[in-house]
């Protein structure tokens, strides 16, 4: 059995192993000290001729040095203030610069959100107004069976004596009134958003055939109503029945389109295509490198700015099963430019005066311009829309003078008080006041014929010109006296 220890025999044993304990730290010391005498005594504190440094100035030098180093990583006092003070003199002028800079591209921000937001009054009074013809076609969202068939019998057939070159006959105009398919109008009509992929012709009906008054080479075709531009937005309310054409509602149009120039897309879609920032056309005609797109002044299109003087715009295709698809193109911004331009008289006429010259094309037939839709074309490049025809234009939502009951000297001081760029409209015409030169008041417009000379005889035009102000008509009607209303425009 193991013995229990007593309390304080540890405490015993300890006391009597001191003495050896202190005698072996003692030897133990003593052997330390001889081994640290020896290391010393082999070691040589003074440098070897071609070997560098001893121990003591090596220790030394690289203490040197460190302190060299951090001396010349850190600079002076007075080379540390100096140095702050231009540095934070620099960055002062810095944040000055981009503060400059950030307070003129607000304010730049702020002015074409201001010139934007009178724009789109003007447009939207415009579309306000039930006899301009003019609508947002986002926000067409419900149309009845009996709305189509009025629009679509609005258009009657004239009194057109030849069609195709050949006297009409009863038969052929039948035929022609039944390709509206209006039995085929469902009571619940289905809206068909879509994009016009290249410039359309807006027909009164789905036919190319044309309707004459005469044989004349310059005779109109009466079918033709006016011409979509690419990138314009559009809702098909109505199909022929072989959707060859569909009769569709623009922004300031309504009639028969070839459907394959439609790219077909959701109202979402759609409404994404027209909110986006874009670029307009600002010569009388553009073909994009690389496409076969021609588009005329006032088409306006997404895009953005790649880099400086370099545009990426947005051209509407349609895919294989009709569908909106966007092809992006890279453009040099010459005759097109990134936003819509600002309304100052210089603005407006440069761009007025780039279409003398132009073909006159009764509802743009082949792609050229009538009166109005030359007038269109201008303000398009500002972002104002403007109704189709002449008999709408005084519906514009913007300050209309009128101008009936004057006589030709009251018409004269009136028009002479007014800016460069207004409109002048009379019974079937439209034309542009450009001010005075040389004393004398001019406008531009684009027209059929006038009066010779002569006095007598009708001189043939048919293109965009500037003339005098009181022009006289083939007719002998003097210009002054057949002008009626003035649209005046605000500038920046």
């Amino acid at each position: 059995m193991r013995r229990k220890k007593e309390p304080h025999e540890n405490k015993r044993r300890g006391l009597s192993l001191k003495p050896l304990i202190i005698g072996m730290s003692a030897c133990v010391v003593l052997l330390g000290g001889v081994l640290l005498w020896a290391v010393l005594g082999s070691v040589r504190l003074e440098p070897e001729s071609g070997h560098g440094l001893g121990i003591v100035d090596a220790v030394n030098t690289m203490g040197l040095q460190k302190k060299t180093q951090e001396l010349a990583a850190k600079p002076s006092a007075a080379s540390s203030e100096s140095q702050t003070l231009t540095a934070n003199e620099t960055d002062a002028e810095e944040i000055t610069d981009q503060e400059a800079g950030d307070q003129k591209a607000e304010q730049t921000l702020e002015e074409e959100s201001t010139k934007a937001l009178a724009y789109q009054q003007i447009n939207e009074a415009t579309m306000a107004n039930s006899k301009s013809g003019v609508a947002d076609v986002t926000q067409l969202t419900d149309v009845s069976a009996d709305d189509v068939r009025l629009w679509i019998e609005a258009y009657t057939y004239g009194n057109w004596p030849y069609l195709e070159g050949e006297p009409v006959t009863k038969e052929a105009q039948d035929e022609i009134l039944a390709r509206r398919n209006i039995e085929g109008i469902s009571d619940s009509i289905t809206l068909k958003y879509g994009v016009i992929t290249q410039n359309a012709a807006v027909r009164a009906f789905p036919t190319w055939k044309k309707a004459s008054t005469s044989l004349d080479a310059h005779s109109f075709d009466y079918f033709q109503e006016s011409m979509l531009m690419t990138g314009e937005a559009v809702v098909t309310v109505h199909q022929t029945a072989d959707g060859i054409w569909s009769f569709v509602q623009a922004q300031n149009y309504r009639g028969w389109v070839e459907t394959d120039k439609i790219a077909s897309c959701t109202l979402d879609e759609l409404k994404k295509w027209q909110d986006t920032k874009r670029a307009v056309v600002t010569d009388a005609r553009l073909t994009l490198a690389g496409t076969n797109v021609t588009l005329r002044m006032g088409t306006a299109l997404p895009a953005k700015e790649e880099s400086e003087g370099i545009l990426m715009v947005s051209i509407p295709q349609k895919d294989d099963k009709g569908q909106l698809m966007i092809t992006n193109v890279e453009t040099a911004q010459d005759g097109i430019h990134f936003g819509y331009l600002d309304m100052t008289q210089e603005n407006i006429l440069d761009q007025a005066k780039k279409l003398v010259g132009m073909a006159y094309g009764w509802g743009d037939s082949n792609g050229d311009m009538d009166c109005s839709s030359t007038m269109n074309a201008i303000y398009r490049c500002f972002g104002i829309v403007l109704p189709r025809n002449t008999s709408s234009m005084a519906q514009t939502g913007t300050q209309i003078v009128s101008l009936e009951g004057m006589t030709q000297e009251e018409k004269l001081e009136k028009i002479q008080s007014m800016n460069p760029g207004t409109l002048l409209v009379m019974k079937n015409h439209v034309v542009m006041y450009i001010g005075q030169e040389n004393g004398e008041d001019l406008i531009l417009h684009n027209f059929t014929t006038c009066m010779a000379d002569d006095g007598v005889s009708t001189k043939e035009v048919y293109q965009c010109q500037i003339t005098q102000l009181n022009l006289v008509t083939a007719a002998g009607t003097q210009y002054l006296d057949a002008y009626a209303t003035a649209i005046c425009f605000p500038e920046d």
